[in-house]
């Protein structure tokens, strides 16, 4: 599972990278885009907000599926009915989300889900039963570090097994000395292969 605090901070497109090294490492993934109220998988990876979909039901949730979206990345939409305002009718729930899941393990190396941020909405701490581990994406000096904190709290409350964080966005040019000597190593090896 793939979250953050906020929006903003880089989810989907960090959800889509992993599933595409996979593909690119002659790998299968299942890219599943569980964020039911702004879906921004397929726009991420096709600048178009709705994938080309083959529609499946299954149990009370209604999925889309892009196969080979990108090279051995097939997309999965999850599909909720939505209200006047354009919101979806109710959150996604743990039982919906293994449903879709279930079969689908038998046949992909990696399902990598992305959920909506943890502070916003409560689906993503609630999707945690389904799935074996959770990553925590956080935007580099944006993310509050109370926002970060608090969703490591929400996600271990809800019993997530938290297997990391990711930085997202980072400058490595602007890393100074005191943020650790990778920055030092980075700008070094840049200057011997430049």
């Amino acid at each position: 599972m793939i979250t953050s605090a906020v929006p903003g901070e880089g989810k989907t497109f960090f959800a889509v990278s992993l599933a595409a090294s996979v593909g690119r490492q002659g790998g299968r993934a299942l890219l599943v885009d569980a964020d039911v109220r702004r879906p921004c998988v397929a726009a991420t990876i096709n600048g178009r907000r709705r994938p080309a979909q083959v529609f499946a039901q299954l149990g009370s949730t209604r999925v889309a599926l892009q196969k080979d979206a990108l090279r051995g990345v097939d997309v999965m939409t999850i599909l909720q009915d939505k209200d006047r305002s354009g919101s979806a009718v109710r959150c996604l729930s743990p039982s919906d989300l293994e449903a879709v899941l279930g079969e689908a393990k038998a046949h992909y190396d990696l399902i990598v889900v992305d959920t909506p941020p943890v502070l916003a909405i409560p689906d993503a701490p609630t999707l945690v039963q389904t799935i074996d581990g959770a990553i925590l994406v956080v935007r580099w000096r944006a993310t509050p570090s109370v926002a970060v904190n608090a969703s490591m709290r929400t996600l271990s409350a809800y019993g997530a097994r938290v297997l990391g964080a990711v930085l997202t966005q980072v400058r490595v040019e602007a890393l100074g000395k005191t943020e650790g000597s990778q920055a030092y190593a980075y700008r070094a090896a840049a200057q011997y292969y430049g």
